[in-house]
């Protein structure tokens, strides 16, 4: 009775899409806004009555920030979004029961901290998230921090992003169910287990089988991936696999796990697992990391029941790039009959590198054991007749190890036959397509190709001296053990002259390397490998080439660097081959009459036209230019301290040799006040120096050099200028950042100096606020498809103007599709404008339009991804043709989306 008056009493309007619930210590601020206020007992009761009071389409319960006491648990239904103010922010104690998601889809929970019996327990559930949650200090003895199961049922699209299990009595994260049921399509994001099972540890109460991650304990799971995740200081393993069920495609990527297994034991059973990863069936370690673990490695393909039957468990663990240090065995394999391991380095183990125990059908490829500790280094037990190939182990011994082959017989080899010469194509390669990179053409070293090499070294496919070479991670060809400077042809049919798309294929560790191409001798595109890519994870550069004409052609493909694998070339026709830009008659450039040093001279020069880089003023060091380097470096013209330099691929002079906060001035004369386009010329590799004119000392126009230049290829950036006057004035070029050539600039008279904006007018580039909309009414100023403003904030009409407390200033909301708002804005220079965008909104496709005086500018997509609290800042860019007035339309396809203020810079 109590509790139901207080109910009653307590909430508000609760039929909104969001709900807001306070808790006994959250501010008064934060509890006037709520729709809910908790009493710091059974919060639940309050806590469930939000999600109670979501209508049916769904919507989202906000907890402030505060401490709430739960006595039992919360129950979601779909659709909903549970979430906090933050994980130190938002605190719910649970003292029984926990956040229970079963049964439902479409959920999302997430942004606060568990505590005492609380977990996540999702069963029997599709398409739900639980983001940025930290549990710590769970008592909870049913299973772990974060639960999920399948029992008799698919549950699907589960992901787990950003969320921590820390001193947990159980498992961290675990997945189990019942009566086949089947866990798919799961992810776990930036997860962390730490110290789980060492919750006041009495094995009685909390068992034996405790892991950081059990990734399944009996359920099949099916298309599991665990990327960034970390493991540290549990009670057996960080993160583990049971053999039983059937696993498909379960992967990890980038995940670490350390000190695990290192406490005492209770149970003689679970020693045997206590690894930084215990996997069977099909899983790939990608990128994987474990040091300081009982085992670094636990794997298997099976188990032995009762009377010494070996039962197979499907699939086959590959470990990629995987790097040990300092475990009490590095690789632990037991009954293992299908594994590959390659790029793995095992190092500083404190009793076995090896330790194999009745296994086979192991496939290493350069793999490296490194200096065990103690003096056994290899373990290898009653291994049956079909042994696998161990030669790609490399065992690097300190000479302080132990062989100890047991019952292992001498291998039997497999005699590798001859390989068949694979016949090179008679026909050309067709473009477009896919140029297979083993179907280069014949003729041998210094015609095909050239290799640094003699002979295939893994004799794949043909019998020269091209490194053929396939990997279990990639489904075709490809060239391997590549050296600086090797080459190879390939002869393609051009089904139409034109300009090309092409896409590389590329596994390399390192990046810095480079191809180049060249068409029938003529270079024709280089691409640089970006970093971050691994032998396993394929980088995909793009560049463009153009072949004159259709038909036959060679295109030699040059390699800049080794240790990378090459596979196939992809070319897409992108347009035809551009007509060449006419040849102008060069204007012959008058030689300027060199000025001697400390000779006072006066070179103005005439505006519009074009001010010559060499005719700076004079006046000397701090008066005419600031140059940090004493003498003119090339002696070229002049006989002071600016560098003037010329170049082959230029007809006129450049300032070369420029460093950091060089300055040079030059006076010239403007026939008309105005605004005036100026365009700048500079030869540059590097991307980021900036040029920056002033007029009489004051800032005029900054900008930065884009990307895409040479020290051949000049670049022309734009910027505007306003000369408030005719007459003289003294133009300041200043330069951030060196390593660039300039030359002339170029200044062309754009239009009248604009009139100031008038008092009240938003101006640009600023901030439009969009409250500030026009007056007018509907149809002129605005259209909104219902009277009135929804919640009477600011202004009388019909826009709905809002506030809202997770925002500081005012938006527009209510909004519908097809309604639109009109702002009158002052521009101060023509040009193109970075426009950033604020919006609140939890679905994403809806779309955003500036239309520029009724011509459209730009339209911006919404992306997925946000929330009703928190905002998202999509960009575009418009161009406003003239300085001066303009009136923005900002129009809205799609409704369900608060707006915010509208931010213009100008474009660099």
């Amino acid at each position: 009775m109590f509790a139901a008056l207080m109910l009653v009493c307590l909430a508000q309007a609760a039929s909104a899409a969001t709900v807001h619930v306070a808790a006994s210590d959250s501010t008064a601020e934060l509890k006037s806004q709520a729709d809910y206020i908790c009493d710091g007992y059974n919060d639940q009761v309050e806590i469930q009555a939000a999600i109670n009071a979501l209508p049916a389409s769904g919507g989202e319960v906000v907890l402030a920030e505060g401490k709430f006491s739960l006595g039992s648990s919360v129950t979601l239904k779909s659709n909903t979004v549970l979430r906090g103010a933050g994980e130190e922010k938002t605190i719910l104690t649970f003292s029984s029961g926990r956040v229970d998601i079963s049964g439902v889809q479409y959920v999302t929970v997430g942004d606060f901290k568990l505590l005492g019996t609380g977990a996540i327990f999702i069963k029997n559930a599709k398409h739900i998230t639980a983001e940025r949650i930290y549990a710590y200090d769970i008592s909870n003895v049913q299973w772990g921090a974060f639960q999920v199961r399948a029992d008799g049922y698919v549950t699907e699209d589960i992901k787990l992003i950003d969320c921590t299990a820390d001193y947990i009595a159980r498992h961290g994260f675990v997945n189990d169910g019942t009566n086949g049921g089947l866990i798919k399509d799961m992810q776990f994001i930036r997860c962390k287990a730490l110290s789980c099972g060492l919750h006041n540890r009495i094995a009685s109460e909390y068992g034996t089988w405790v892991t950081g991650f059990d990734i399944t304990e009996t359920v099949d799971i099916e298309n599991v991936l665990l990327d960034s995740c970390v493991a540290d200081n549990n009670w057996e393993s960080g993160f583990h696999i049971e053999y039983f069920p059937k696993k498909t495609n379960v992967t990890f990527k980038n995940c670490l796990s350390t000190n695990n297994g290192r406490v005492k034991q209770y149970s003689t059973d679970e020693k045997i697992w206590m690894a930084g990863y215990t996997v069977s069936g099909d899983v790939t370690l990608i990128n994987c990391t474990a040091e300081n673990n009982m085992k670094g490695i636990f794997f298997n393909t099976g188990h032995w029941v009762s009377g010494g039957v070996f039962v197979d468990v499907p699939g086959t663990p590959k470990f990629f790039n995987f790097h040990d240090v300092g475990s009490n065995i590095g690789l632990y394999m037991l009954g293992a009959r299908r594994g590959v391991l390659e790029n793995c380095v095992f190092e500083n183990s404190e009793t076995y590198a090896i330790y194999d125990y009745k296994s086979w059908g192991i496939t290493f490829n350069n793999c490296d054991f490194v200096n065990p500790a103690g003096v056994k280094g290899v373990y290898i037990q009653n291994v049956v007749a079909n042994s696998q190939d161990w030669s790609g182990v490399n065992l690097i011994f300190d000479e302080n190890y132990q062989y100890n082959p047991g019952q292992e017989p001498t291998p039997v080899p497999t005699p590798v036959p001859t390989p068949e010469p694979t016949p090179v194509p008679t026909e050309p390669l067709a473009v477009p397509g896919i140029v297979a990179v083993e179907q280069y053409d014949a003729g041998g070293e210094g015609v095909a190709y050239h290799d640094t090499t003699a002979g295939n070294q893994e004799n794949t496919l043909r019998t020269d001296d091209v490194d053929i070479v396939t990997r279990p991670w990639d489904d075709g060809y490809l060239i391997g053990y590549i050296d600086e400077g090797e080459w190879i042809n390939y002869t393609v049919n051009v089904e139409e002259a034109g300009v090309y798309d092409v896409e590389f294929l590329v596994y390399a560790k390192n990046a810095g390397r480079t191809l180049t191409l060249a068409i029938d001798g003529e270079e024709a595109c280089t691409v640089e490998v970006p970093a971050e890519g691994s032998w396993t994870i394929p980088l995909k550069p793009t560049a463009q080439v153009t072949f004159p004409t259709a038909g036959e052609h060679v295109v030699t493909l040059t390699f800049a660097g080794g240790d990378m694998n090459v596979g196939s070339m992809s070319f897409a026709l992108a347009g035809p081959v551009p007509e060449p830009t006419p040849e102008p008659t060069p204007e012959p450039t008058p030689e300027p009459t060199p000025v001697p040093k400390d000779e006072p001279v006066s070179l103005s020069t005439p505006l519009p036209g074009i001010v010559a880089v060499e005719q700076y003023d004079a006046g000397g060091e701090g008066v005419a230019y600031h140059d940090t380097t004493a003498g003119n470096q090339e002696n070229t013209l002049r006989t002071d301290d600016v560098d003037i330099v010329t170049r082959a691929w230029y007809d006129g002079y450049l300032i070369g040799y420029i460093a950091e906060g060089e300055w040079i001035n030059y006076t010239v004369n403007v026939e008309e006040a105005g605004v005036y386009n100026v365009e700048f010329l500079f030869y540059a590799k590097s991307p980021g120096r900036i040029l920056t004119l002033a007029i009489d000392g004051e800032e005029a126009c900054t900008v930065v050099v884009p990307a895409g230049g040479s020290w051949t290829t000049p670049l022309n950036p734009t910027a505007q200028v306003i000369f408030p006057t005719a007459g003289e004035h003294v133009v300041t070029l200043t330069f951030t950042g060196g390593d660039m050539n300039v030359g002339p600039m170029s200044f062309a008279l754009a239009g009248p100096i604009p009139e100031p904006a008038p008092e009240g007018m938003m101006v640009l580039p600023g901030i439009v606020a969009v409250e500030q909309y026009d007056a007018g009414g509907e149809g002129v100023a605005y259209h909104d498809t219902t009277a009135g403003n929804q919640e009477n904030t600011l202004r009388t009409d019909d826009v709905d103007i809002v506030t809202r407390s997770w925002n500081d200033g005012y938006l527009i909301g209510y909004i519908a599709e097809g309604e639109w708002i009109n702002y009158t804005v002052y521009v101060e220079a023509a040009g193109t404008y970075d426009v950033e965008f604020l919006v609140y909104t939890k679905i994403g496709g809806r779309t955003l339009s500036l239309a520029i005086d009724g011509e459209e500018a730009c339209t911006v997509e919404i992306p997925a991804g946000g929330t009703w609290t928190k905002p998202l800042k999509p960009t575009a860019q418009v161009t406003f043709p003239t300085a001066g007035e303009h009136v923005l339309t900002m129009a809205f396809a799609g409704g369900d989306m608060n707006v915010g203020p509208l931010t213009f810079e100008r474009s660099n």
